[in-house]
């Protein structure tokens, strides 16, 4: 009976943020993308989302930068680095991966997805004094 309360608590969750996001009432992410930033004490809402106006700039600069023929990825990490603009993450060296993230984040278009994701089951284990291995290969 719990598990099935429990079932439908969860759905009833899930439509409501659903009915918000499409609303415009709340925003899919709780970590802002690089560039801007959320009011702290509420994470979720649209209207405390401002432009952080060094990092836009890093943002507009990657996009000319890589768009022009003959750039690669590898390049703009290594211009970024030697330029020293801090990462993301707020480190001195950036990674192709933060770079190509950004590049390909449909945020910067303007566009916001919701429900890219989808729930699986979680993979149980029998007990908790049996190791957690990779099955046998023999």
């Amino acid at each position: 009976m719990s598990e099935y309360e429990r079932n439908l608590i969860a759905e009833r969750m899930r439509r409501g943020r659903r009915q918000k996001y499409l609303a415009g009432g709340l925003l899919p992410w709780t970590r802002a993308p690089y560039g801007y930033r959320v009011d702290p004490a509420h994470p979720r809402d649209p209207a405390g989302v401002r432009l952080e106006a060094t990092e836009a700039a890093v943002v507009a600069e990657l996009f000319s930068n890589y768009l022009q023929e003959g750039k690669s990825l590898k390049a703009e990490t290594q211009r970024l680095t030697s330029l020293g603009v801090a990462s993301p993450a707020g480190r001195t060296r950036w990674n192709q991966a933060t770079v190509r993230g950004i590049l390909t984040n449909p945020v910067y278009t303007g566009t916001v997805y919701i429900g890219r994701s989808r729930p699986t089951e979680a993979r149980g284990r029998h007990s908790a004094l049996v190791p957690i291995s990779l099955p046998d290969t023999f």
